[in-house]
């Protein structure tokens, strides 16, 4: 009987410090009217322009940050999308397309320099139908190199993020 107990009081502790990692998703709806996904409660959004939107966390407390900008503004034909989609493969051979029965999806990372900074962005360019959205995620890059564990964390909410995404 103490070995059950003790097995069960490790279980529920386990789960209690595996649930506290695990956020409240709030719900976001573009509106354009062309897509709407799912975003940690904690994080915020803000709109740069009609089609660009940043999801962070609070500014005092940010490690990275997801933009998400819908190019279909512009006229997306499937031309438009096949000449986008060659240009980013072209300039980034390492890129990586993933098709499924939704969507495609063209993956890349690039190194640039910020104010003296080194960032690592982590590229998503998703075309559903007639629908093409440009996103990355952007965090200092030795964050990752010292391998910052709220940036792992990060990278998991924003494969979420990614796969919450509806088309409507």
């Amino acid at each position: 009987m103490k070995k059950l107990l003790g097995f069960l009081i490790l279980v529920l502790s386990f789960f209690k410090a595996t649930s506290q990692g695990i956020p409240q998703w709030n719900e976001f709806k573009d509106p354009s009217g062309f897509f709407m996904l799912k975003y940690p409660s904690k994080w915020v959004v803000n709109q740069e322009e009609s089609t660009v939107f940043i999801f962070s966390k609070q500014l005092t407390d940010i490690k990275g940050r997801f933009y998400l900008k819908n190019l279909s503004d512009q006229n997306t034909d499937s031309a438009f999308i096949a000449n986008y989609f060659n240009r980013i493969k072209l300039q980034n051979p390492d890129a990586k397309i993933t098709v499924s029965s939704e969507k495609q999806t063209l993956s890349y990372r690039q190194n640039i320099k910020r104010d003296g900074q080194d960032i690592a962005r982590f590229y998503w360019v998703i075309q559903f139908k007639n629908i093409l959205f440009e996103t990355y995620y952007e965090v200092p890059d030795i964050l990752i190199r010292d391998q910052d564990k709220s940036v792992k964390e990060e990278m998991m909410w924003v494969m979420e993020l990614l796969d919450s995404i509806k088309y409507l």
